[in-house]
């Protein structure tokens, strides 16, 4: 919420930071993502937050590439 606040151009102003934030705080970020995107009804989402280690490290984005 820090995030918000220090942004007051920020839509939102409330992230999760790590995967199990959605759980613990589902309750309360489930209704602002379906604001936000404009979700309508019951919908779930799953992710698969097993990224190979290294794999997506910015050391790893092409120098031409902008």
């Amino acid at each position: 919420m820090m995030g918000g606040l220090e942004n007051d151009d920020s839509s939102v102003g409330a992230y999760a930071t790590r995967p199990e934030d959605y759980d613990a705080y589902g309750f309360y970020l489930e209704p602002l993502i379906k604001e936000y995107h404009k979700i309508e009804g019951n919908t779930k989402q799953e992710h698969d937050w097993n990224i190979p280690v290294g794999q997506y490290l910015l050391t790893n984005i092409h120098p031409n590439l902008k």
